[in-house]
């Protein structure tokens, strides 16, 4: 049986690393982890999502198959609470599959060779203090500031035969990475750590042997940004506006599961009171539990919010509000759609966007 990761978890020949998905659930002594794991024995596969350490009595990993939730692995070891520290920790536990997790890779992979006997072991500490609410976007600095990060989980293990290493991390961002955006157009934005967040990690992974194709409408402006074919602000309901835009999104990785993800048509919705702005757009994926079979093909699915009032800035000229870098964030629609790589709520790029300030009538 092999095991192997997808980014931003990794397997080596010693050593899983399993980061920490942002704040952990301090009530529930519960860590939620990025990343996937898939265990194979010939062409048979079963692949672990959302995963989730739990800190309690008895500690385990746990994740999804299919769309139920088991326990994968358990950890021999007593977890220790520091409050002056505001951690949680766990030394040198003794991993072994558990028994929930046995029974579904038997099953799986159609073998009872699987065994509980011991992986490994694991080490973890994990800061409980809650993250400050974030405070308005700074006006432009010469350089973005730190992005947060959360240790990761190490769980030590003998040695295995060797996998594929993971994709090399984002390069550092250009001192001046996006060019100005003429009135009336809509870019979307994936450069800078800050202003790309995870567009900019999703295109970095696809530029290490996959491929992104943009076309029907939309253009390329550089490695990390586009622009949307111009589109005619509509009434909506309510006193929301829309605006469609043509344009095809490709993002290919033939040797990562048959990873093939293609989006078009996105429209914005935006609020009465111009605060916030809904991205619905028409999608067509392949499942990555199962890239051999039909393709998912979706329509009008929201799969990002915009926040407008976190724009870096906002200019209003000729009965018009410009709104520059406003931040996107995935919904769980969108998770989906691009393969589960990241948590509903992160980050996804920045649009600049020409709103009307009157809702055009009719």
């Amino acid at each position: 049986m092999k095991v192997s990761a997808t980014k931003p978890a990794a397997v080596t020949r010693r050593r899983w690393t399993l980061p920490v998905s942002g704040t952990p659930k301090v009530d529930a002594k519960r860590v939620d982890l990025d990343g996937r794991l898939r265990f194979a024995r010939g062409k048979r596969k079963v692949t672990v999502t959302n995963l989730r350490l739990s800190l309690g009595k008895k500690p385990t990993v746990s994740g999804t198959v299919g769309k139920k939730r088991i326990s994968v692995l358990t950890l021999k070891g007593s977890p220790k609470r520091d409050a002056s520290a505001g951690t949680i920790s766990l030394a040198n536990a003794r991993v072994s599959l558990h028994s929930a997790g046995v029974r579904k890779l038997r099953s799986g992979l159609k073998t009872s060779r699987v065994k509980t006997g011991r992986l490994g072991t694991l080490t973890v500490t994990v800061s409980t203090a809650r993250r400050p609410a974030p405070a308005p976007a700074p006006a432009p600095a010469p350089a973005p500031a730190p992005v947060p990060f959360a240790p990761p989980i190490l769980v030590e293990q003998p040695p295995a035969p060797p996998t594929p290493p993971a994709p090399e991390p984002p390069p550092a961002p250009e001192s001046v990475c996006w060019a100005a955006t003429p009135s009336g157009a809509t870019d979307w934005i994936g450069c800078g750590l800050q202003t790309g967040g995870n567009l900019r990690s999703w295109i970095t992974y696809l530029s290490s042997g996959g491929a992104v194709d943009i076309s029907d409408g939309a253009s390329r402006l550089s490695t990390f940004d586009a622009r949307l074919s111009p589109g005619t602000w509509q009434s909506a309901p309510g006193g929301r506006m829309t605006n469609a835009h043509a344009g095809r999104f490709h993002y290919t990785y033939p040797s990562h599961g048959d990873l093939d993800v293609e989006v078009e048509n996105l429209t914005f919705d935006v609020a009465a009171d111009r605060t916030s702005a809904d991205v619905l757009l028409d999608a067509t994926y392949n499942s990555y539990e199962d890239p051999s079979g039909p393709p998912v093909v979706e329509t009008g699915v929201k799969a990002m919010t915009v926040d407008l009032t976190a724009a870096r800035s906002r200019a209003t000229a000729g009965g018009e509000t410009t709104f520059t870098m406003a931040p996107a964030f995935l919904t769980a629609a969108g998770r989906t759609i691009w393969s589960d790589f990241y948590a509903v709520g992160a980050r996804f790029g920045a649009f600049t966007i020409t709103v009307p300030d009157v809702a055009p009538a009719g």
